[in-house]
């Protein structure tokens, strides 16, 4: 009897929480028909583990430039079977009570996702290392704070079956460089600044007002001066080649990295990125140090983002081709501008480049499109259903985004004057500051939309030759171009 009476107090638990899932998904259906009769919305069905076909259900908009092979989203959840291994290190052992920063930092686990395979490879088998801020939001949909995850072990899987994460090659050593990274996904803290300010948003913040103390730069050094070699100790990485990524302000993070230890990092990945005038100030007075220092006489001075591999990308409100709205409505994959492809280090290749654009485009209608403020398919989860991230927030952040661009062409106009002076006969491209910039029209800013474009900054970080600065996937790239037509979905692997 008493078993009896314990199942039926379950039952009368478990009741009201099914029917309050009901009612909710039935109160955002009808909230969400009005914006679904405005802006229809391609629906979104989670793959499933054993359903290799299910991540190939939908089209996008591909890049043209982009391989034909080239992976088309949305990609698998994580699935032990299909995408490597997770281990975790604990807190104890990823930030340690003798560290450098132990009164600054939150402690936390830290997981690492290893790739199919390595536990069968050779002992001279070595691996790149990827950092990924917001790591919990990374790889598995479960443990994202959204429910939705930007699903980057079932891209990074996908890339490398396709042959687009870079040869197989030696690493200087002796020892044979894989294509797959191991991935190093550090999680944000979760505690708050005297019960109010969020820890991540200091952690994460582009505002750094003392390398000694400052949260910020302490999570950058301990990031990289603790935990990297932690990881490197732990497993067969190279050891050298060492990339960042991150979203929203996990992107200020990513840069943040490779700004103080540019040594370290051969370049990082910002998608949606939130700067400030912390992060812009510091590329605009680089520039200007470079600029002061060559009108002085004393040569070019080192840029810290030298030679690196940069990927932004936002979304938010834009205007697109009218001939190709309709099209980018119907898949809710819109772009804007595609990918700027070598910023070939001159103000004068951006703006002939933008006058280009301007006059092949005059005449033509455009259409704004937009985030639509409901996509019910964001809403069902189990985990912070409520708010799925801002509908507005991309939009907001553009103007941010253009200005670190500007700042960018900036330092790379500053190194090649005070290059030119220095050694007039020296016309390589070392020094420059080259990036890649894809503007996804009516994207949100979440983990959902960012799952459907990860595998740009995948291929950009991790691809061969320059990543998508490489023309046609081999040839010499253009000062300044931008892709906008649209081609078919590659077929499903």
């Amino acid at each position: 009897m008493e078993s009896n009476n314990d199942n039926l107090s379950v039952t009368r638990e478990l009741s009201p929480k099914r029917h309050t899932k009901a009612l909710r998904l039935l109160a955002l259906i009808l909230c969400s028909s009005v914006a679904s009769a405005l802006l229809p919305i391609a629906p979104h069905v989670p793959p499933l583990c054993n359903r290799a076909s299910s991540s190939h259900l939908f089209s996008v908009v591909q890049r043209a430039d982009l391989p034909a092979d080239a992976p088309l989203p949305p990609f698998a959840d994580f699935c032990p079977l299909r995408h490597g291994l997770v281990e975790t290190i604990p807190a104890s052992v990823a930030y340690p009570m003798n560290g450098p920063h132990r009164k600054v930092l939150e402690p936390r686990d830290v997981k690492v996702w290893l790739p199919p395979g390595y536990r069968d490879e050779s002992s001279d088998v070595r691996h790149r290392t990827l950092v990924v801020l917001d790591g919990q939001n990374a790889v598995a949909d479960g443990d994202s704070w959204t429910g939705h995850g930007w699903r980057l072990a079932g891209c990074l899987t996908r890339l490398h079956s396709r042959g687009l994460l870079g040869p197989s090659e030696g690493d200087g050593t002796g020892d044979r460089l894989h294509p797959f990274p191991i991935v190093v996904l550090v999680p944000s803290a979760r505690g708050k600044a005297a019960g109010l300010a969020p820890l991540r948003h200091i952690e994460y913040r582009d505002v750094v007002l003392s390398n000694l103390d400052d949260a910020a730069y302490a999570h950058a050094d301990h990031v990289t001066n603790v935990l990297l070699p932690l990881v490197d100790r732990r497993y067969r990485t190279s050891g050298q080649d060492v990339f960042a990524a991150g979203a929203s302000l996990g992107g200020v993070a990513a840069f943040n990295m490779v700004w103080f230890f540019p040594e370290r990092y051969e370049g990082f990945a910002a998608m949606s990125p939130a700067f400030g005038p912390g992060a812009i100030g510091r590329v605009v007075a680089s520039a200007a140090g470079i600029a002061a220092q060559a009108a002085a006489g004393g040569g070019a001075a080192s840029n810290p983002l030298a030679g690196k591999r940069i990927y932004l990308d936002n979304g938010g409100d834009a205007d697109v081709p009218e001939e190709e709205e309709a099209t980018v409505r119907a898949v809710r994959s819109p772009r804007d501008g595609g990918m700027l492809r070598g910023l070939g280090g001159s103000l004068w290749g951006a703006t002939t480049g933008a006058m280009a654009k301007a006059a092949s485009s005059f005449g033509r209608k455009t259409k704004r499109v937009t985030v639509p403020t409901i996509d019910i398919f964001d809403h069902l989860t189990d985990v912070h259903w409520w708010n799925p991230g801002y509908f507005w927030l991309d939009t907001q952040l553009q103007p941010s985004i253009d200005g670190m661009r500007l700042a960018l062409d900036a330092l790379s106009v500053a190194w090649d004057g005070a290059r030119s002076v220095a050694d007039p006969s020296n016309n390589t491209n070392m020094g420059r500051v080259e990036y890649a910039y894809h503007r996804q029209a009516g994207g949100r800013h979440n983990e959902r939309a960012w799952s459907r474009r990860i595998h740009l900054p995948m291929m950009h970080l991790l691809g061969g030759g320059r990543g998508l600065l490489e023309k046609d996937r081999g040839g010499s790239d253009t000062a300044r171009t931008e892709t906008d037509s649209v081609s078919p979905p590659a077929a499903g692997s």
